[in-house]
């Protein structure tokens, strides 16, 4: 349930589209307790294009989990809250 989900959507973000395939395959290795960067690099160098893949890939698996919770953007909320402490924590330094 949870990887088809994050993988439709991630299908749906254009950047991040040609990466599908790829990110199955680590959504995968992570059900099965398997190694992930060391499933990953079998495919050879990561590509600078393909990290933004692997941000969007985080950022929904952990929407999916907060709404399959009942707390949905609970996720963004958080890193709004860390991002916007820590520069106001740089405006009083």
């Amino acid at each position: 349930m949870t990887i088809p989900a994050v993988l439709t959507r991630l299908g749906k973000t254009e950047s991040a589209k040609p990466f599908v395939p790829t990110m199955a395959g680590v959504l995968t290795a992570a059900t099965t307790a398997g190694d992930i960067w060391q499933w990953r690099a079998t495919l050879g160098p990561v590509a600078v294009a393909e990290l933004q893949a692997w941000c969007w890939t985080a950022w929904l698996l952990a929407d999916f989990l907060d709404s399959v919770h009942g707390e949905p953007g609970r996720f963004a909320r958080q890193a709004a809250q860390i991002v916007t402490r820590n520069a106001d924590d740089n405006l009083e330094s």
